[in-house]
């Protein structure tokens, strides 16, 4: 249950992060500084593809984390170590 809520929690605030790091650094027009602005919908389509690819990311690094770190730190040997040694 508690990597369930790290899982949610983390790809919430992963888009969030995303989210906030497209607008900063996704340009609103195209070819550079003389180039021309590109349409509304296609910048927030721009905006929610990095986000969610920033959002999945963070999942699946919490999700192999929760797998390997978080049992070792408890002194069991994790899922991925056995699946290795085998």
């Amino acid at each position: 249950m508690e990597i369930e809520r790290r899982l949610v929690k983390g790809s919430i605030y992963g888009f969030i992060v995303g989210l906030a790091l497209a607008i900063i650094f996704i340009s609103d027009s195209q070819g550079g500084i003389t180039g021309y602005p590109i349409p509304m919908r296609e910048y927030i389509l721009k905006l929610l593809r990095f986000s969610v690819k920033i959002s999945l990311a963070t999942t699946v690094f919490l999700w192999l984390k929760g797998m390997y770190w978080d049992p070792r730190k408890m002194g069991k040997s994790s899922f991925i170590t056995d699946f290795v040694q085998r």
